[in-house]
């Protein structure tokens, strides 16, 4: 049956990481702007009009109810110059209850086919750096959280260097075709050129022109990207930070006036929508308790979406995202696993592994952690997965069906970053180990050497990922876990410090007195050179005062739970400490 559920999907999830398209109800086939317009959802009429609101946007506007953005022109095909890359254009179709324009259809460039000379990356704010404003929001008196989104963002924006594209007729609603005149203007094929001169989804360098430009345009009114965290910005007067991420602001603000100052900056070059609620934000549900201090995360309708998606049937309940080993009490060796012998996954079967396995690792990040092992391991197998990695998948998706209302909830803190860190040793094919950091802001430490006892809160940040060499000891898998998520801590203590919370020594805990010695100039190992460099990288770091690190039994390790796969009773117990 999962052999056949795979046919039968497989050839539909192209880019099936993101879950911003329209499916068919019945089939779980995507639809395209073609098979909408006939009318395969029963709503032609809607998409031809959503379909034709897309080309008045990009062109000089339609039926009076669009105002156009002049991104677009018609030109014959001669006119496209010789060494210049000519393109197709794709549609991306998706429903948005909660926008004013609810069936929403983007044209986007196929960049792919087109070069350009520079990098084309633009910065955005990482997961991480939005958690750490909320918390930083929830934890300072008076201050409150808006969201606004620029309306067509990439597409207000000239650029120097136009690109050519063409689009066929069949994509293009009657009502367009006469508004243009392009009867006459179509070649042997039913393909229409077009001319783009100004930003637009899909160019390569879209978001970097757009991204330019809105530094340009708020830098008078004191405006500016922090220096070291990508797509965190402040107010050089005010307490007013934001994260932006393409288009969508989350805005931290104490008193209204200073939020209404950016909206009224932004409305001087864009059109923008505001939610002074700020209850929604990067497919993320918020709910504020400012009298309570805290806020509660949440996606509510991620996971009803892409078990929707992928055409899955959940067949029981389980509190486990993956199948476990029953211990062996009393057994004196433990024995590897042989290597599986079953055939590899077809190039559709192997998409649709990556596929899922993508879509759920973006919720382990932002919602549900406890899925992280289970996504960690099918990522080893990915590349080549078999029948067993289809197991694996559907049995990660009954386990979000069984819990698809997850929720963490930040409180207020002292805003002072804690870690923990431990490591899985050997549980990973071909002798590799797991480590896992768990990073969340708390009360502020008594000075070394007294243990620290901090408040738990909900996680900014939990690592879960392969050590990709061989670690000879436990001991030494604990070093290089260490040295790992030290190096991601740093970030997130720039991050802090630039959001206005300086941090003294971030406390790292292990449960591991061995690798605590090693760090601690305690013991002398002579081992490789690799984990030698490991363990002075800590030393320095640790003299530099940005690191204490301090010893905890392994049961009150906050990291414990994402290296193993624990039984369904471990889960149980545990989602009460780390989710609401």
């Amino acid at each position: 049956r999962s052999t056949q559920r795979i046919q039968l999907l497989t050839t539909q999830v192209r880019n099936s990481h993101q879950i911003n398209h329209i499916f068919h109800p019945d089939t779980g086939k995507r639809q395209t702007i073609i098979k909408l317009m006939e009318g395969s959802t029963g709503e032609g009429e809607l998409w031809k009009t959503a379909c034709s609101n897309e080309f008045g946007r990009l062109m000089q506007g339609i039926g009076g109810r669009v105002k156009g953005t002049n991104t677009m022109h018609i030109i014959p095909r001669i006119a496209i110059p010789p060494d210049r890359d000519v393109t197709y254009m794709s549609f991306v179709c998706d429903y948005k209850p909660h926008k004013t324009e609810k069936h929403r259809v983007r044209m986007c460039v196929g960049g792919d086919r087109l070069s350009f000379p520079e990098s084309p990356s633009s910065p955005a704010a990482s997961m991480t750096d939005v958690k750490l404003l909320l918390n930083s929001t929830i934890s300072t008196p008076d201050a409150r959280f808006a969201t606004c989104d620029i309306k067509d963002f990439y597409l207000n924006t000239p650029m120097d260097r136009p690109e050519y594209a063409f689009i066929n007729r069949r994509t293009i609603p009657d009502e367009v075709q006469q508004k243009y005149n392009m009867a006459d203007k179509f070649d042997d094929k039913g393909n229409i050129y077009m001319k783009i001169t100004r930003g637009m989804y899909g160019l390569r360098q879209a978001g970097l022109i757009a991204h330019q430009q809105l530094v340009k345009n708020l830098a008078p009114h004191g405006y500016h990207p922090v220096a070291h965290t990508t797509g965190l910005w402040v107010h050089k007067h005010s307490n007013t930070f934001f994260t932006l991420i393409v288009d969508d602001f989350g805005i931290k603000y104490e008193g209204k006036k200073n939020a209404q100052q950016l909206f009224d900056t932004l409305r001087k070059y864009y059109t923008i929508s505001v939610d002074w609620s700020g209850e929604q934000y990067c497919g993320l549900t918020l709910q504020w308790n400012y009298k309570e201090r805290h806020v509660t995360l949440s996606a509510p309708k991620f996971v009803p979406t892409a078990i929707e998606k992928y055409q899955y049937t959940p067949e029981r309940r389980r509190d486990a995202p993956h199948s476990w080993t029953i211990p062996a009490y009393g057994s004196k060796r433990q024995y590897a696993k042989e290597d599986s012998n079953e055939p590899i996954l077809d190039r559709d079967g192997t998409k649709y592994i990556q596929g899922v396995n993508s879509t759920f690792l973006y919720y382990g990040q932002a919602i549900d952690s406890s899925i992280l092992p289970a996504v960690n391991e099918i990522g080893t197998m990915q590349a080549t997965p078999t029948a067993s990695t289809t197991k694996k998948v559907e049995w990660l998706m009954d386990y979000a069906a069984t819990h698809p209302n997850t929720a963490i909830r930040f409180h207020a803190s002292d805003m002072i970053l804690h870690g923990s860190s431990d490591v899985a040793y050997l549980v990973l094919p071909k002798a590799r180990s797991r480590m896992a950091g768990y990073f969340y802001l708390s009360n502020k430490p008594a000075p070394p050497p007294i243990k620290p006892t901090p408040k738990v809160n909900g996680a900014v940040h939990v690592e879960c990922k392969t050590i990709r060499h061989v670690v000879a000891s436990a001991a030494e898998g604990e070093t290089a876990a260490m040295f790992h998520n030290c190096q991601r801590a740093i970030p997130m203590r720039i991050a802090l410090k630039e959001m206005g919370h300086p941090q003294p020594p971030t406390p790292m805990e292990t449960d591991n007195a061995t690798t605590l010695g090693f760090i601690t100039s305690n013991i002398r190992q002579k081992k490789s050179k690799s984990w030698d460099m490991r363990c002075n990288w800590l030393r320095d770091r640790e003299q530099q005062k940005q690191f204490h690190f301090y010893w905890n039994k392994g049961e009150d390790n906050l990291a414990d739970y994402f290296t193993k796969h624990h039984a369904p009773t471990i889960h149980r117990q545990k989602r009460s400490v780390y989710y609401v």
